[in-house]
């Protein structure tokens, strides 16, 4: 059972399992569930058929797509700024990652065959260097899939994926 709290910006994740405690260097030995081979279809409450999986370095093109279909205000709301474009370096950052200390979730619509068709949805946490058991948490849904529960399915799952890597508290 995962229990979350709010005190002040920080989200402290109170996880009733085994926490295995990672920093930067030290090898997580235990049997994870968020793995490169984690996936996990599921049926928003739209009724779109999706698929929550880890983040790869091929999914530039559909991080891509999914920022061009965020309004201006989604894009002001998750990068603090007016943002026209991703750059090649961001693109990087946002898909060449470590699944540990950088570790980020996606969630891709499906067709009737159960092949992706668009990402809809991202969410991420960075644990921040000097304070090892916290980690700062960014979510994205494209704006014609808001309010169908993507939101809610990548934090659960960010919670869960984050108590495996001994993260116990959110920054938003």
């Amino acid at each position: 059972m995962t229990v979350l709290y709010c005190s002040a910006q920080t989200w402290v994740v109170r996880t009733v399992l085994t926490q295995f405690v990672k920093t930067k260097g030290e090898k997580v030995t235990s049997a994870l569930k968020f793995t490169d081979s984690y996936r996990e279809q599921v049926r928003l409450t739209d009724g779109t058929q999706a698929k929550l999986r880890l983040v790869r370095p091929g999914d530039k093109a559909l991080l891509e797509n999914g920022f061009n279909n965020l309004s201006s205000l989604s894009r002001h709301k998750r990068f603090f700024a007016g943002k026209h474009h991703l750059s090649k370096s961001e693109l990087r950052y946002f898909t060449e990652l470590d699944q540990v200390n950088h570790f980020a979730l996606g969630v891709v619509a499906l067709n009737h065959r159960g092949k992706e068709l668009e990402g809809i949805g991202i969410g991420r946490f960075v644990r921040l260097e000097n304070q090892a058991e916290t980690a700062e948490v960014a979510l994205t849904v494209i704006d014609r899939m808001q309010g169908n529960g993507v939101g809610r399915l990548l934090l659960t799952n960010l919670i869960a994926a984050a108590a495996e890597r001994g993260v116990t508290k959110f920054r938003f």
